[in-house]
């Protein structure tokens, strides 16, 4: 019979483990960047527009650069890092489309990057990008976009249009979702101009946080910034879903808290039916009840711990994080621990029915 029960065990669990055995990680949405600049391209000024869409899932992005060319001809003024954006990338000089692409192997060969050599220097091809004071990561010459343009000496406008998804991090029971933008590339810049953000949230109805502190106006759901100075490594723009109150307290009791609010129903509903075969079979020397309850009611206790984790990603619907790593792992180990303990406190039961008896 424990064969039996062990077997079906690992039956329950490998079924239940293929879905819910994913690392918790944060899963990666686009990350757009302010561009790097060559050496004889100034930018003045920066607006940066962003429109939330409803469900708060993706974003569309107008920025426009104003800068100041120090030299007139064919050349590369901007360099753009945007990771996993959805579609829509365009730039536009002055108004007019050019096209643009990732830097060909040609690069390599003929160094048409050397008015970018302060920043990457004559034989470097990465870069630091740092998303946050402390972290951060390398970027390759290879993973940038550019165009060539053939600008005069002056002021000029350069704008950039592309649709960007959100970042979801799945490591608590709610998901924790985010848009993010890395300031940092401004260091790399010979000068620093103005910078004006707007996020227009008109069709997001719910509240979401920055990094980026008060706003200077928020009227009509439109929400402004204005910088003479680098406000942060990234910007961040945070949305944590709201939840009902049944999702609340299941989440406040977590998995194991429910599976032992449970295993003390069945094992208080199961005491009487411990003594009852006692009172019916006072001279039987062993109790089968005993046996059973001690090996069926750990069963129960695990396989409810396990699939409490679906259950409270049930309640809290569609913003469940859906990812517990390892944690419903430990609930196997429970079972043949609980064993022993069960059979104890049902043979105290037992013989103190069968005392009474007597």
């Amino acid at each position: 019979m424990l064969k039996k029960l062990i077997t079906i065990t690992f039956i329950c669990f490998s079924l239940f483990a293929k879905a819910n055995m994913a690392e918790p990680i944060d899963r990666s949405g686009s990350l757009g960047s302010r561009p790097f600049t060559n050496q004889f391209v100034a930018i003045e000024h920066e607006d940066l527009y962003m429109k939330i869409d409803k469900d708060f899932k993706t974003a569309l992005y107008h920025i426009t650069y104003h800068i100041n060319a120090k030299k007139e001809g064919q050349q590369i003024p901007l360099l753009f890092y945007a990771s996993d954006w959805i579609s829509g990338f365009k730039v536009l000089v002055d108004g007019k489309e050019v096209a643009h692409q990732h830097v060909p192997e040609r690069y390599f060969e003929d160094n048409d990057f050397t008015d970018f050599n302060y920043i990457f220097g004559d034989d470097e091809e990465d870069v630091l990008l740092e998303t946050s004071p402390t972290s951060g990561f390398i970027i390759n010459l290879k993973d940038m976009l550019y165009f060539e343009t053939d600008i005069t000496k002056g002021k000029h406008t350069i704008e950039v249009f592309y649709e960007g998804y959100r970042w979801r991090n799945g490591i608590n029971w709610v998901n924790e979702y985010s848009f993010r933008y890395s300031l940092s590339p401004v260091k790399y810049w010979k000068s620093f101009g103005t910078l004006d953000i707007t996020i227009d949230a008109t069709a997001f109805n719910h509240d979401f946080t920055t990094n980026l502190g008060n706003p200077i106006s928020k009227e009509n759901k439109l929400f402004k910034w204005h910088f003479d100075k680098l406000p942060a490594q990234a910007m961040l723009i945070d949305y944590d879903p709201k939840i009902s109150n049944l999702a609340e307290l299941v989440v406040a009791m977590e998995a194991f808290g429910l599976a032992s609010f449970i295993g003390l129903i069945l094992l208080t509903l199961y005491i009487p039916v411990v003594v009852g075969y006692r009172k019916r079979h006072p001279d039987k020397k062993y109790s089968w009840v005993v046996i059973l309850g001690a090996f069926t009611l750990p069963f129960l206790f695990m396989l409810t711990w396990l699939y409490s984790y679906e259950f409270i990603d049930y309640v809290i619907g569609e913003h469940a994080g859906k990812e517990h790593g390892y944690s419903t792992f430990f609930a196997l180990f429970v079972y043949p621990l609980a064993i022993p303990v069960f059979w104890i406190t049902f043979w105290i039961i037992d013989k103190r029915a069968k005392n009474t008896i007597k």
